[in-house]
């Protein structure tokens, strides 16, 4: 199985949640040491000292390793990477979760750390 966190435009009722069909939401979770900005309506993540909110998503290994470089290939600009998340009700897992590569000049701070 593979976890994935999503914190932006592929959460649910957003308008790239359509790329995850074959996945399983598994919950809202945070992960921690991480800054979420704005930037024109663009959630980006960066390594930081905040707390991130978002969601998780369970996937078959076979699955995602066909649906991943569509989805690399969408978050151009990001890095994919494995961190550890907090689960609102389950132990902390492991999940990828997509880094952006660049300071976010000119963006707003997420103070609240969610997406909405």
């Amino acid at each position: 199985m593979v976890y994935l966190f999503v914190y932006g435009l592929l959460k649910r009722g957003k308008p790239l949640n359509y790329m995850l069909k074959e996945g399983y939401y598994k919950g809202k979770a945070t992960i921690d040491g991480f800054n979420l900005y704005n930037c024109s309506n663009l959630p980006v993540m960066i390594l930081g000292d905040g707390v991130v909110k978002g969601e998780v998503y369970k996937f078959e290994s076979s699955i995602f390793k066909k649906m991943v470089k569509e989805l690399d290939r969408v978050e151009a600009g990001y890095t994919r990477c494995l961190e550890r998340i907090k689960m609102e009700s389950r132990k902390p897992l492991n999940a990828f979760v997509y880094v952006y590569n660049y300071h976010p000049e000119f963006c707003q701070l997420i103070k609240d750390g969610e997406f909405k």
